[in-house]
């Protein structure tokens, strides 16, 4: 009996507080609302399952937003947008916010999307979307770009924030090139080199980084940062001995892109193609030796 009451009691307790958690974190003031929502459910449109009805005809039913709506909750939200777009890059996969959200979302006490990598792809779209608001908050998302024990799709995510910032992310080349020696996954190390060429600035961190990263293991890496180095023009003469090496590899010459669904635009040049077109745009009167096609 004693024992029944010690749990009724607990539940008492724990009940309120897992409430009080959930007004906490969507409170009004720090998430923007858009017809009677909060801007990460429009976010949705902009994930897996945008579009998408879940469960339809039963109690259970999810309509997930379109694109559309997403773009246009964030035009309303403006730069009200900004630190709940941040709050949702830093959503934790364990932490004590999603143990809340997991809870509301079973009580259905919830109905936007509650997975941490979904808050932080969208949260990533979101900002490569809204133009010149993302360059206000630089120095936050160096530092969660630099943040212990970030989650490792951040490694990626964020490098294509800048990308889109371009020069006006220029306090984040430090960062990028660090990452762009250090980061475990080719997809990071990708992804830095390309922030690094469309920022195009500090060319003393810069140049020596993507350098490096033309003996990366990685194919795509190496185009990448052939093509980053480019950018650079004058700045990067230093690359064009180990550029014509590169430009002298054998097999097709591959250059274009593709769209992914969370990264945006990817190159997909190879790296010879890639060498090719860096040298041409660092020294346009060079001329290096011609290739043939196998």
């Amino acid at each position: 009996m004693k024992g029944k009451k010690m749990r009724n009691l607990g539940g008492c307790i724990v009940l309120p507080a897992v409430v009080l958690g959930a007004l906490l974190i969507y409170a009004p003031r720090g998430n923007p609302m858009f017809k009677g929502r909060p801007l990460r459910f429009w976010l949705q449109g902009w994930g897996p399952f945008a579009g998408m009805v879940m469960n339809p005809g039963t109690p259970y039913e999810i309509a997930y937003p379109t694109a559309s709506d997403a773009q246009m909750a964030l035009q309303n939200s403006g730069a009200k947008s900004l630190p709940a777009l941040l709050r949702m890059l830093r959503a934790n996969d364990y932490g004590l916010t999603w143990k809340i959200e997991y809870w509301c979302a079973k009580h259905r006490l919830l109905t936007q999307d509650i997975d941490p990598t979904i808050q932080r792809m969208t949260a990533t779209v979101a900002l490569r979307m809204s133009n010149s608001g993302a360059a206000r908050v630089v120095p936050q998302l160096i530092a969660i770009y630099e943040g212990y024990k970030r989650p490792a799709d951040l490694g990626m995510y964020i490098p294509t924030i800048f990308t889109s910032i371009g020069p006006g992310a220029i306090d984040a080349v430090p960062a990028l090139s660090h990452a762009l020696t250090n980061e475990v996954k080719a997809e990071a190390r990708q992804c830095a080199a390309e922030a690094l060429g469309a920022i195009h600035s500090q060319p003393k961190i810069a140049v020596p980084a993507l350098l490096l990263a033309l003996r990366d293991s990685s194919p795509d890496v190496q185009a990448q940062a052939a093509l980053s180095l480019g950018e650079f023009r004058t700045n990067a003469e230093t690359a064009l001995p180990t550029l014509r090496i590169l430009a002298q590899q054998p097999g097709p010459r591959r250059r274009g892109s593709h769209q992914s669904w969370d990264l945006g635009n990817v190159s997909s040049y190879s790296p010879a193609a890639a060498a090719e077109d860096a040298i041409e745009m660092i020294a346009p009167q060079s001329k290096h030796p011609a290739h043939s096609p196998h």
